[in-house]
């Protein structure tokens, strides 16, 4: 199914990431998200070195394919669930990346563990060991 808009993020340095198919619905349930910390979204940016909390979301038309939206695309949107490490609390926090289509989770976790972390914590507010998975 093709989308006539996604929901994208953009990094400190304005490189814009897609996020999911934009709904009227989607914005508002990620603005209240980002209101209540819940369900805190991080991206690790194609273009530069950085892993970012989301703050906002900008309604867009695809600036280019990707899988899932788009079957055979030549980029993939991958979606990481990170545990928070502290005893006790069972909050988790999502990474975004968008890598090629033949791009391995296990290749983007390498890649991952390398990044510059902006900032990351879980929903009760526990910062996350970096990377969280090693």
């Amino acid at each position: 199914m093709k989308y006539s808009q996604l929901d994208y993020a953009a990094c400190p340095e304005g490189h814009l990431t897609p996020i999911q198919p934009s709904t009227p619905q989607s914005v508002e349930a990620y603005r209240k998200a980002i209101e209540t910390g819940t369900c805190p979204l991080f991206v690790a940016c194609r273009e530069c070195t950085r892993v970012y909390k989301v703050r906002q979301l900008h309604s867009l038309p695809p600036i280019y394919e990707l899988e899932p939206f788009h079957e055979d695309a030549p980029l993939r949107r991958f979606q990481v669930s990170v545990p928070c490490d502290m005893e006790g609390c069972e909050d988790h926090a999502i990474v975004i990346a968008v890598r090629n289509a033949d791009t391995s989770a296990e290749a983007l976790i390498a890649e991952l563990s390398k990044r510059r972390l902006d900032e990351m914590e879980c929903p009760a507010g526990h910062a996350f060991p970096w990377p969280a998975w090693h």
